[in-house]
């Protein structure tokens, strides 16, 4: 699971067993900070935490805060000045952290249906945003860490909208037109429309990995990018190396002939290729269809020389030198990896890399010189 839906389940499970609880967002950051818009934890009754919005000290203020909010049942935005010593938090990181507290009691049916709606659509390729509204404050917040009091006043304290946007999900009409418009910007971050501030969110893409090959680096592959926000299909010509027990965390399977893969993708609209089938002519036949497709990475497993009889049989297709440039070939960065385990870390590395938009120059920099023949 990654982290939103493992947050979501932790979620719905409190609420379902009639238990109040702090949900805690990171909104915004400037500067040097521990993490990001979209870092989240969830502060229960019992002291259970799930998630994080940075450890160390931000955090064990971030949790204290909770704890207090979630006595008197009432939501609240804070600030953190993580620049200085003297603001009591204990950390020189450089930067500030925006935060929002939101109270959810057991009595509210929509976050329940929210979290229900929500979790079998974040395992499927599909844009999904999360729409929070935050609280109002006090205008005379201040800012160091334990010292901001205000709390949520005006439109009812822990009643704060909770939703989802996509495609086939539109936002209810209470919610002002502009916050779906706001919601298809890329990166995490707030918006304000007719005199409320809403925090949006892209918590699922339309987007998928396309592994060729069942093998062993698959197998460990699929869970390590379920669990960072990727969804994946497996597609191989052998039944035997795709049992639902060996990928759990797939999106889908498929049984597929390498000469008519385009008939059997499952449709995207951002594509990863990973390609590492067990024979040079499957991962011919994968390449050529993967290049034929949009795509945002193509990664081919194999050797130097591997790679240099792929590209020429390639450029007797007809493909040009500039389109076998944007190939990742061998996959994967350079750790030295050697084991099937190793292998996905280094290609989970790479898509991560990929995504989060690095120069392709400075990943090729970093990939591997020598990497392991098809396991």
């Amino acid at each position: 699971m990654n982290e939103i839906t493992l947050y979501l389940t932790a979620l719905l499970k409190e609420l379902e067993n009639m238990n109040g609880v702090m949900a805690v967002t990171v909104t915004d950051s400037l500067g040097s900070a521990p993490r990001g818009a979209g870092a989240r934890m969830l502060v229960g009754r019992n002291g259970r935490i799930t998630g994080t919005v940075g450890g160390g000290p931000i955090e064990y203020e971030a949790q204290n805060e909770a704890a207090r909010l979630l006595l008197k049942q009432t939501s609240a935005c804070r600030e953190y000045d993580l620049s200085e010593p003297s603001s009591g938090i204990g950390m020189v990181c450089g930067g500030r952290v925006k935060l929002a507290f939101h109270y959810i009691g057991p009595e509210r049916e929509d976050v329940k249906s929210l979290c229900r709606t929500a979790l079998p659509l974040l395992k499927a390729p599909g844009n999904l945003w999360l729409v929070l509204e935050l609280p109002e404050t006090s205008a005379s917040s201040a800012h160091s860490a334990g010292t901001d009091r205000s709390v949520s006043r005006g439109r009812g304290a822990g009643r704060e909208f909770m939703g989802i946007f996509g495609p086939d999900i539109p936002l209810p009409p209470k919610v002002p037109a502009s916050v779906t418009n706001a919601c298809r910007r890329g990166k995490p971050g707030t918006t304000v429309s007719d005199g409320r501030e809403y925090y949006l969110e892209l918590i699922a893409s339309d987007s998928l990995v396309h592994i060729f090959g069942g093998g062993h680096v698959a197998r460990e592959l699929v869970p390590l990018l379920s669990r960072v926000g990727f969804s994946c299909a497996v597609y191989d010509d052998r039944e035997e190396f795709l049992r639902i027990e060996d990928f759990p965390d797939a999106f889908g399977t498929a049984v597929v002939s390498f000469d008519h893969l385009e008939e059997s993708l499952y449709p995207a609209a951002g594509n990863y290729f990973v390609i590492m089938t067990r024979g040079h002519i499957f991962d011919l036949q994968a390449q050529a269809c993967a290049m034929r497709s949009p795509s945002l990475y193509i990664g081919v497993m194999g050797s130097r020389k591997k790679k240099s009889v792929l590209t020429q049989k390639l450029l007797n297709m007809g493909f040009r030198t500039e389109e076998l440039e944007r190939v990742h070939a061998p996959i994967g960065l350079n750790i030295g990896a050697s084991t099937p385990a190793e292998i996905a870390v280094s290609i989970a590395a790479e898509l991560i890399a990929v995504r989060s938009g690095l120069n392709q120059t400075n990943i090729t920099q970093e990939k591997k010189k020598v990497v392991s023949s098809d396991l």
